[in-house]
């Protein structure tokens, strides 16, 4: 159900990034490989399956939580952070966006934010 969605959304995210003219972004969906990424300086991008919530019998909001980060420290993180909040904002239309430490598979903690968007899709 949500497969041709999210794909939808992720080119969405590489769209309004391409449009910003932002370099050094990655977008993908595998949270493993944050740590690789934010080591070869790249801001990241990461598209999470998305919450699926039933409205009716022929309709389904999903809520996608989108992970974004950068490095190698908060004080670097925050021109990086700021320039994806601007780009991502609209064409995602976001609703919610919550300041998180995400940890990588290196032991590294790296500054990001967990971004929210949801859309209605109808199921039948």
């Amino acid at each position: 159900m949500f497969i041709t969605e999210t794909a939808e959304l992720k080119g969405r995210a590489i769209e309004a990034i391409d449009a910003a003219e932002l370099d050094q972004v990655a977008v993908t969906d595998d949270l493993a490989q944050l740590g690789t990424l934010i080591a070869t300086g790249n801001a990241v991008v990461i598209i999470m399956p998305p919450a699926i919530r039933w409205d009716t019998w022929t309709s389904a909001a999903l809520t996608w939580s989108l992970y974004i980060a950068a490095g190698p420290d908060p004080i670097h993180a925050l021109g990086p952070l700021n320039a994806l909040l601007d780009a991502l904002a609209g064409p995602l239309e976001l609703t919610e966006g919550e300041p998180v430490t995400l940890a990588t598979n290196q032991g590294r903690s790296v500054a990001g934010y967990r971004l929210t968007t949801t859309a209605t899709f109808l199921t039948q």
